[in-house]
């Protein structure tokens, strides 16, 4: 029973000295928080180099991508809703582009630690 009370009392502390606090530095509700996130979201993002090259990688590999006519309409709903102006196929290709690049760089990170390759090691049960 003192447990109990001792961590009520901590709650309701903690909860007043913030609400006190919160007052006192004039801090933004949670719901203002909210919408500067939401606004900030919604602009556009500066472009950078990497972004670029993966953009024309994809690109080029695109015209090989073949989608059926049902999930390139789905697709394509899909990334109207979210706001991304790619079609399908790009989409896709840039999908592949980045695991392609992710492969490509644990390659030499698994000659580098062999270890992590789990070479030699045998998992018996």
């Amino acid at each position: 029973m003192m447990f109990f009370i001792l961590a009520m009392f901590t709650v309701f502390f903690s909860c007043g000295a913030y609400m006190i606090a919160a007052d006192y530095l004039s801090l933004p509700t949670f719901r203002a928080s909210l919408a500067v996130l939401n606004v900030s979201k919604q602009e556009k993002r500066k472009r950078r180099n990497h972004e670029a090259m993966l953009l024309e990688l994809s690109s080029k590999l695109s015209r090989f991508i073949r989608l059926d006519e049902y999930r390139k309409r789905k697709l394509a709903a899909t990334l109207k809703s979210a706001g991304i102006r790619l079609s399908p196929e790009t989409y896709m290709a840039k999908a592949w582009v980045k695991a392609g690049l992710v492969l490509l760089c644990i390659i030499p990170a698994l000659i580098v630690f062999p270890i992590l390759s789990f070479r030699g090691c045998s998992f018996t049960l």
